[in-house]
């Protein structure tokens, strides 16, 4: 177990504004908390959004924080490209960030994520391929040998409309890792404008989140269905796999294959059930928006 204390340091005043914005809490405690980040919304704030990030809306709705780095906010842990929904996890206090920081560096983290990418996918597969920012625009990333090592994990769940809905397992970090690797297979995501075709919202979901919690030594886990602005490829998305395969080691050797695009009227579910991931640390019923919920280091 990894102890969770208090620094007993005053707290200067988060740099971030705090401002009402729309971000659901899933869960919440003196450690640790886990949004659902819309899409749209970067993670912390930046040269766009200096005041329309996750962190803005945290320094909102809850009015305490134990402190990170000196500094009474949430401590970054891992990011989500701004066009990208799903689950964040954010520490509450230095020695919650600095357990959750090495578990992220050393791929502890469970991440699984949701794509619709174009094209069909009729097998899982890995993506092993280096990454780097392109030299005439430094916003694009790009596949080049000089890159930092990027790998990503990969299994089809359904095809529609000559479409495919992936599981993703990113093994590493990168910056838009999943959407270039996947473009660069010839299966941009769906809605992704920079590295494929424009579209109404990118098709990119975080849905799966485990952890061990750095105060109990709990394994933990969330899953979050994709947004209402997925639309019609949302649909019965959820139904397909009740609970992601836990963690980012990537699909086992039988993973189950897409249905065969010929008969694609529908969504069909896998070939066989996943397996139960950790116990989650939300109560069922209990997730509520950012603002409507009570600060447990402050309730009875």
């Amino acid at each position: 177990m990894r102890h969770v204390g208090r620094d007993p340091r005053p707290l200067r005043p988060h740099p971030a504004l705090p401002r009402d914005l729309p971000l659901p809490i899933r869960h919440l405690d003196d450690d640790v908390v886990v949004v659902a980040k819309p899409g749209g919304m970067a993670t912390h704030p930046g040269p766009g959004w200096w005041q329309a990030s996750c962190v803005n809306a945290l320094l909102h709705a809850v009015p305490h924080w134990p402190g990170v780095g000196g500094v009474a906010g949430p401590g970054i842990v891992h990011r989500l490209d701004r066009d990208t929904s799903g689950l964040l996890v954010f520490a509450r206090s230095d020695r919650a960030h600095r357990p959750l920081l090495e578990d992220a560096a050393a791929h502890r983290l469970g991440r699984v994520y949701l794509a619709w990418v174009e094209g069909v996918v009729a097998a899982p597969g890995e993506v092993d391929a280096p990454l780097g920012r392109d030299d005439d625009d430094r916003q694009q990333v790009v596949v080049r040998e000089d890159g930092k090592a990027a790998r990503t994990r990969y299994a089809p769940v359904a095809i529609r409309g000559g479409r495919t809905l992936l599981q993703v397992w990113p093994e590493t970090g990168r910056t838009h890792q999943i959407r270039v690797h996947l473009a660069h297979r010839g299966w941009p995501i769906v809605g992704d404008v920079r590295y494929g075709t424009p579209g109404e919202a990118l098709l990119l979901h975080a849905w799966h989140l485990a952890l061990t919690h750095p105060g109990t030594g709990e394994a933990c886990a969330w899953t979050e269905p994709p947004p209402a602005t997925w639309g019609e490829l949302g649909e019965g998305v959820a139904a397909l796999c009740p609970t992601a395969w836990p963690g980012p080691p990537g699909p086992p050797a039988d993973a189950p294959r897409a249905r065969n695009p010929s008969t694609e009227d529908a969504l069909s579910p896998p070939g066989r059930a996943c397996p139960s991931p950790p116990r989650s640390c939300t109560t069922p019923g209990r997730s509520q928006p950012a603002g409507t919920h009570s600060d447990p280091t402050t309730a009875p």
